[in-house]
This record gives C-alpha cells, structure tokens and sequence, in this order.
C-alpha cells in the first residue's frame, strides 16, 4: 500500500465553513433534526430567555450552533455566533458581547444608530467599574492606623458615589438595550455563545453574571454552548465544592440537551476529516479499523473525547506509515482502545507479559451477549494466536486456555465453569462454539494473523505520540 509524498492527513480535524445556502449539506451526523425544538422554543414568546446548549466534548455543538444561526436568521431573528474561548483574553466580558453586537447590527440600517449609542453606554459603564475599589488597595501598604482609616473612609465614599453612577449608566445601558430589541420587528435577537465551558473560569462566570444583570431584556435571547460539566469544574474550581447545579439555575432558564450521536457514524466521520482516506487503496484498512473499533468503543462505552483522541492515534499512525501498513488492522484497533483506557494493561501487554484471560475480559467486557457483532470473535484469535509463528505462545496462560476450551467441547456448561472459573458466561452457548471454531480454523490453516512484530511495530509507532 503506497502514496505519493505530500499526502495531506489532519491531526486535527478542522471545522467546515457553512455554506449559507446550504448549512446542513455537510450534516453527517443527523444533528438538523433537533433544529425544530429549539427554534420553537425560542419563538415561543418575547420575554428574556438564556438557554444551556449542552453537550458532550465531540458531539457537535460547534457545528450545530454555527448553523442554527441560519435557521434563526431564516425565521426573522438577528442571530449573531461568536466563541467565547476566542475573546476570553478581554478585561470583561461586557467588552465582547458589546462588540460583537455592534459588528453583526453595524451592518444594518435599521440599528447603526442604536447601537453606536449601545456601545457609548457599556463603555461608561465599564470605566465606572474599573474604578470602583481601587482607592482602597492603593492605600493597604505603609500607612499607620489613622492614616489608614482616612483613606478608607475617602475610599468608601468614594465607592458609595461610583455605585450610583454605575447604577444609573447601568439603566441607562439596560434602556438601550430595549431601544434596540424594539427594532427587532420579525424577531428576537439572539446571541449564540459557544465554547464557555473552555475558558478561563473567572470569564465563564463573569458572562454569565454580565449577561443575567443587564441584558434580562424583552426580545433578547442567549443560546450558551457549554459542556456543563465542564462548566462545573470551571465554578468549582473558582468558589469551591458548591452545589453548582442550583448555582447554575440562577442563569438559564431552560437546558437543552444534544444527545451523543451514534458511534459508528461518529468514528466514521472523524475518520473522514482527518484526511486518510486521501491515501491511494487504503479504504478496505479504514474499514476493518473502523469496525473493529467502533465495537470496542461502544462495548466500553467510550465517551467522545476518547474516540476522538483514538482517532487522531489512528490518523498519526497512518500517517507516519504509509506504504508499510499491515494486515493485522484489527490488532491495531485493539491497541489503540487498551491504551486509550487502560494504559497499564496497554503496556503490560506489549511487553507480552498479559494473560490472554486479562486481553479477552477487555475485548468483551462483562457483557458478551451486547454486542452487535459476534464475528468480533475474530479480534479475540488475533491476540490469543499472536507470535504463534515462531513456536511459542505469546501468553503464559495460553496452554490452559486451550485445554479449556478442547475440554468445554465434551463438557456440560456447568462442569466447564466449575473446573475452569473463568470466563464464566463469557463462553455460554454459541460464543463458546464460535470462538472455537474460529481458533481451530486458524491452527489448522497454520496460519498467523498477527505476530509478535505486529505488537512491536505498533507499539513503537503509538508511543512515539501522547
């Protein structure tokens, strides 16, 4: 298998630009379907709303919010996208909503005026925040007790006065606001946040405080992307062991969950963007990882983040192999699996000190009987006949694993677990004959589907990344 030099394979998959006339062309993970709930919701009625756009890391919020954007536009609202993550490095976060309204409704006549006036009032707002306190920290060193308490009490009126000023510019601010939704005839204007949850903490929290105590508005909607989660170790990491999920009440309104997508179209479509099917023949290879794989994610209830990190494993290793990749795929899927979850199994098992009893109860977990493809069984002699080639098992337990399994053919059930504890009901039924048959079939073809430097040669290649 071989390809030209220059072969272009992401390491990271990148987001696609939205064609506007056709936003979910490239929606290959059904996610348009939740498009009608939350746009009903939001049409729903005039009063304020904030909405938690919630969703694993890798389900695709990005993606579906950068298109929803069109679906809100298409029904009459003024809908502006922007990542939170990409602004976090402002003083206030009151900064970027500010500017990125101004430069979404800059561009309409209907609200150039308005708006300018907008940014004119939250700048008056911000300086009067700016200054509040700082006459107290700038007199906490070097001064006697009743020097001390002058300043503070200068400081303390000082701050009295700078509170009222900030309330009234605060109204004032608030009352633009409504001037602006006003304009909004067809619809409300909703702000699209996404990516709160991977910013700073301080900032995460600071917007939403920004957002509850001047923009609770008619006619204005927020829409935050968030893995709440996330989120939640962002609060506690700033305030503490807190109950963050009341804490969170006190900011949306309403949480809309966006469901994991399926596995195999999600493996599917990382695959797909991180560029390896560019390389000449290797889709037969794709395909036998990405069965292999996808049943070892979903067996193992893989979240997200670990299928996408498995998958960069993958792209990398294609990548730093192209023309030397081998047969042995399914070995391959394995050992990327075993080292995204398990890294002390991973690596007892390239020094070829597993059990083959430790690599079968990973491959199957607790419950064989769920999964979707019993045919997997073949992953199963790929490890347990692997190095059978130069005369040795690779297992010190392989000799009792297949006396056991030439004695369960002329055992009952119950005297095969009794004699042999484990697997226990991994071995029931047609499982049992199955994966018999499929070891049998390879001893006797003499054949060897993945050798000891198969194990090698990947392992050499998986390590070289983290």
């Amino acid at each position: 298998m071989s390809s030209a030099m220059g072969t272009a394979i992401a390491i990271k998959t990148p987001e696609k630009v939205v064609d506007s006339n056709n936003p979910w062309g490239d929606d290959e993970l059904g996610r348009k379907e939740y498009v009608q709930p939350l746009l009903d919701l939001i049409k729903s009625g005039k009063e304020p709303i904030t909405i938690a756009f919630d969703g694993d890391w890798g389900a695709g919020k990005t993606f579906f919010l950068q298109r929803f954007r069109h679906d809100l536009e298409k029904a009459g609202a003024q809908a502006l996208y922007f990542s939170a993550w990409e602004c976090d490095f402002v003083p206030d976060p009151l900064v970027a909503i500010i500017g990125q309204m101004q430069e979404y409704l800059h561009k309409k006549d209907t609200f150039r005026s308005e708006v300018r006036k907008l940014k004119k009032s939250a700048l008056k707002y911000l300086d009067v925040l700016a200054g509040q306190g700082s006459s107290v920290i700038s007199h906490f060193s070097g001064l006697d007790i009743w020097g001390l308490t002058k300043s503070l009490r200068s400081a303390i009126r000082s701050s009295m006065a700078g509170y009222d000023k900030a309330q009234c510019i605060r109204s004032t601010l608030i009352e633009r606001l409504r001037n602006l939704t006003r304009l909004s005839a067809s619809g409300p204007i909703v702000c699209i946040i996404d990516e709160i949850d991977r910013c700073r903490p301080i900032f995460a929290i600071e917007t939403l405080e920004r957002i509850k105590h001047l923009f609770c508005v008619p006619q204005m909607v927020f829409v935050i992307g968030v893995d709440k989660a996330q989120l939640t170790e962002a609060i506690k990491a700033a305030y503490g062991d807190i109950d963050t999920e009341n804490y969170l009440r006190r900011f949306f309104d309403f949480t809309f969950r966006l469901p994991t997508p399926d596995i195999d179209a999600f493996v599917a479509n990382r695959i797909k963007g991180s560029g390896v099917l560019s390389v000449a023949g290797i889709q037969s290879f794709v395909d036998q990882f990405s069965h292999a794989f996808s049943e070892l994610a979903r067996a193992h209830d893989f979240a997200l983040r670990e299928i996408e990190d498995a998958i960069r494993m993958f792209s990398i290793y294609v990548k730093v192999n192209v023309g030397k990749l081998t047969g042995a795929v399914e070995l391959l899927a394995m050992m990327i699996a075993m080292r995204t979850r398990n890294m002390q199994l991973y690596a007892s098992f390239v020094a070829f000190k597993s059990t083959s009893k430790e690599i079968i109860e990973f491959l199957w977990t607790e419950h064989p009987e769920e999964w979707r493809d019993k045919n997997m069984m073949h992953l199963v002699t790929y490890i347990v006949y692997a190095a059978f080639g130069n005369g040795r098992p690779p297992f010190p337990d392989m000799p009792d694993f297949l006396s056991w399994l030439n004695l369960s053919k002329v055992m009952s059930e119950s005297d095969a677990e009794s004699r042999f504890p484990w697997p226990g009901a991994l071995y029931k039924g047609p499982f049992k004959g199955e994966l018999y048959a499929a070891l049998m079939q390879i001893q006797n073809a003499r054949s060897v589907v993945a050798s000891r430097d198969d194990v090698v040669n990947i392992a050499k290649a998986l390590d070289c990344f983290s």
